[in-house]
């Protein structure tokens, strides 16, 4: 699976039959980051040896990045962080429900980096009332499992949280 990109949907063609048996599904409550999310279920579902490759002459696909796009505008980065909180913990819960306990308890650790530096930002009174809900049910879901992450690999969730937030900013 090494060097695919699991972030965006296009580009991929999925069996319904998988899809189905799997139970993957978009989640309609999502509205930033829902490809992803779609993808990391996939992922875990896979088989590795069953993926394919399609030949073709002419591009199937073309994305064309748009800094004017509702992800991309600035005024929107505040929105788009709490949606990628509601991402991770979906997926966190997808991992659970997957016997994945360890990815989860990682995806939760992440979601909850995520948070904990947003609350730093310039949150309005009503932002800061969902983070903060977002902040307790993830520490009420996941704390102990957080906890008992070793202190190593909190040090390398830690530091892809920021990665991620100095690329957003960049």
């Amino acid at each position: 699976l090494a060097g695919l990109n699991w972030i965006f949907v296009h580009g991929k063609i999925y069996r319904r039959a998988f899809l189905e048996r799997e139970k993957i599904r978009f989640w309609e409550a999502l509205y930033y980051a829902e490809d992803s999310a779609f993808n990391a279920c996939v992922e875990m579902a896979l088989d590795p040896g069953r993926i394919g490759e399609i030949k073709a002459d002419a591009p199937l696909y073309v994305w064309v990045f748009n800094r004017q796009s509702v992800t991309s505008r600035p005024e929107n980065q505040t929105r788009n962080a709490l949606g990628l909180l509601d991402r991770h913990t979906l997926v966190a819960e997808e991992m659970k429900r997957r016997g994945l306990e360890n990815d989860a308890a990682e995806m939760a650790a992440r979601a909850l980096c995520d948070a904990e530096a947003l609350q730093a930002g310039n949150l309005s009174p009503e932002e800061r009332k969902r983070l903060s809900a977002k902040i307790d049910a993830i520490r009420g879901d996941y704390g102990e499992a957080i906890a008992a992450i070793p202190p190593e690999r909190m040090a390398v969730i830690r530091e892809a949280s920021r990665k991620e937030r100095r690329k957003k900013t960049s």
